[in-house]
């Protein structure tokens, strides 16, 4: 089974499916502005701190954060987002308001 990172790997292109990539490089491939990336980012971290011990032996915050960062990504893509909608709704909005302000100019 694919991990969400190897998904968004091979859905992105990246020649290696294991291949990390920085929420810089996710946002230059998505077209997802950083700032909601580090919104779930935030949140991936805030939700390490509740999750139970046996998670955290396996792993840190910060790949839990870049985990949930992932999945929301290629779940997203996928249409199978369940988590984090109101971020979704926002990128969407944001989205439609660029596009306007360039069809503006």
């Amino acid at each position: 089974m694919l991990t969400n990172k190897q998904k968004f790997n091979i859905i992105y292109k990246n020649k290696d499916k294991n291949q990390p990539n920085s929420k810089e490089d996710i946002s230059r491939l998505t077209k997802i502005d950083i700032k909601f990336l580090n919104e779930i980012f935030d949140r991936g971290l805030k939700a390490y701190e509740n999750t139970t011990k046996d998670i955290k032996k396996k792993v840190n915050a910060n790949a839990y954060a870049f985990g949930r960062l992932y999945a929301f990504v290629v779940k997203r893509k996928e249409g199978t987002l369940s988590f984090d909608l109101d971020i979704s709704s926002d990128i969407r909005k944001y989205k439609k308001q660029q596009k306007q302000q360039k069809e503006n100019k």
